[in-house]
Formats: structure tokens, sequence, C-alpha cells
């Protein structure tokens, strides 16, 4: 499983649950891609922006992998949704 930053997992472990569903719908939008995506994160959590992006999965020429960061975003947001 891939590490995003501290900040982020924190910020969303003490999230409210309007937080947690604006959340979830993001990710399921299509329509923008997952930089775009990640910066709304930092924005909706209050998170910082640089940390998470940093902390994202990359390919080797520095791209940001789509799937793996939905993927490890999806997985962070779902164990805050079990509490």
């Amino acid at each position: 499983m891939i590490q995003l930053s501290t900040d982020f997992r924190a910020k969303v472990d003490n999230c409210d649950d309007v937080q947690l569903d604006l959340a979830f719908a993001l990710l399921k939008y299509k329509e923008i891609g997952i930089l775009r995506k990640a910066k709304c994160f930092a924005f909706i959590f209050g998170a910082d922006e640089y940390e998470l992006i940093e902390s994202l999965p990359k390919a080797t020429d520095g791209r940001i992998l789509d799937k793996s960061s939905r993927t490890s975003i999806h997985d962070v947001l779902l164990e805050r949704a079990k509490r």
C-alpha cells in the first residue's frame, strides 16, 4: 500500500461526514484528472497540497499515476468511513 502524506491522513481521520461524502463524490467524478483532484482534496480537508501531491505514486517520468493514486486515496477514505 502506498503511504500518502501523514498530514492528509490525519485530516481525513478528523473530518466530518460532509467532507467525507464530498471526497468520495470527487473521487468518482471522471471529468477531471488526478492532479486537480488532489488539489481539491487538499482544499476540502485543509491538508498541505504540496505534501499530498508529492506523496502520490508517480511514473519514472514524474507523472502522477491515476489508478494507483485513486486507489490509495480511496483506501484512506474508506478507513475513515468505517468508523
